[in-house]
């Protein structure tokens, strides 16, 4: 190993430079040098030497110096290198997540809604979620130009410096470029949010929603629904000529409704009210005869015979009245009934 480290190039220069060294002090003369093996040495080539071993000095000090200067350059490069590394990584995760959650949604939209208000809701809870993921990805998308900016920043301040930094900046547009394609990747999922959120509302619209009206549970369309509650708002309001006519276009529209018997009764009141007794009559008739498990039916049966005493009909009051205390005996309408026969 000690013959290694003698033969190698950095002990023989070690050995030059002490050799110099003791010449240049004079500290060895020309027959010492003759024994080491080396021609007679003069004053002048002692100064030659010395001048040479200076000259080798002072290259070995620039040469450190541009060493040094290399080195932090080489740091400086590998951080800003790390940088990108991690931002590219941050961005790969923010598309990874993207896609993900377009799978869920196209998931979704390809096994169908059912048609429940249920899973109207999931739709929306999914929705309101998708949203969340779209803000946190626009949080992260002005984090990521930030970082970007900072990144520029950096790039232009050592812009000149080598060929390394070029390849830096080649990098960055590269960044650039994938920042432009996440941002229409973004417009894009905005699109079918919104896309979505139409969906939905036009779902939400068309599912039966369970209702329940006077003692009846039954599914309705959220339209039909409207109608009916607007319908009867205006009969509460004594606007009995306004109800009249919306509970008749209801049951135009809606001849097989949940609420249609609902319909008919209050339709048929708002008649009695208004005076037109025969109007009345024959609205009010059909629950008598098709709607005998409707709650208010007797109510309606009680009308009837109202109808008839204005009309001076009062044996057809009578029988009417009969019918409601022997089909409903227990009802409440039932005794108003046996108290007006009473009186008839």
């Amino acid at each position: 190993m000690q013959m290694r480290f003698a033969n190698s190039p950095r002990a023989r220069s070690f050995g030059g430079v002490a050799l110099t060294i003791m010449l240049s002090m004079g500290l060895i003369g020309t027959a010492p040098a003759q024994g080491l093996g080396i021609p007679g040495v003069d004053n002048d080539a002692r100064v030659a030497i010395n001048r040479a071993a200076q000259r080798i000095d002072a290259l070995i000090l620039e040469f450190n110096k541009v060493r040094g200067d290399a080195q932090a350059f080489r740091t400086e490069a590998e951080a800003i290198r790390r940088e990108a590394e991690i931002l590219r990584r941050d961005v790969n995760a923010v598309q990874a997540n993207l896609d993900l959650m377009f799978r869920k949604v196209d998931a979704k939209i390809d096994d169908g809604l059912k048609p429940v208000s249920e899973s109207v809701q999931r739709g929306v809870d999914e929705l309101e979620i998708l949203k969340n993921a779209q803000q946190d990805l626009l949080t992260q998308l002005e984090e990521a130009r930030k970082e970007v900016r900072e990144l520029r920043g950096k790039m232009e301040e050592s812009q000149a410096q080598s060929g390394r930094q070029r390849n830096q900046a080649e990098e960055l547009r590269t960044l650039s470029g994938r920042q432009d394609e996440q941002q229409r990747a973004l417009l894009d999922e905005q699109r079918k949010s919104k896309d979505l959120q139409r969906m939905l509302d036009e779902l939400r619209t068309a599912l039966p929603v369970l209702v329940k009206e006077e003692g009846a549970t039954f599914y309705a369309q959220s339209a039909e629904k409207t109608e009916f509650d607007n319908a009867k708002s205006v009969f509460n309001r004594a606007n009995y000529q306004g109800s009249r006519k919306q509970f008749a276009e209801f049951l135009l529209r809606y001849p097989r409704s949940g609420y249609a018997a609902a319909a008919r009764f209050w339709k048929g009141n708002a008649e009695f009210l208004e005076g037109d007794y025969r109007s009345a009559l024959v609205t009010l008739r059909p629950l008598q005869i098709a709607e005998p498990n409707y709650p208010k039916t007797p109510e309606a049966m009680l009308a009837i015979a109202n109808c008839y005493s204005e009309l001076k009909d009062l044996q057809s009051a009578r029988k009417t009245l009969e019918e409601l205390v022997e089909q409903y005996e227990k009802s409440e309408a039932a005794s108003v009934a046996r108290d007006r026969l009473s009186k008839l």
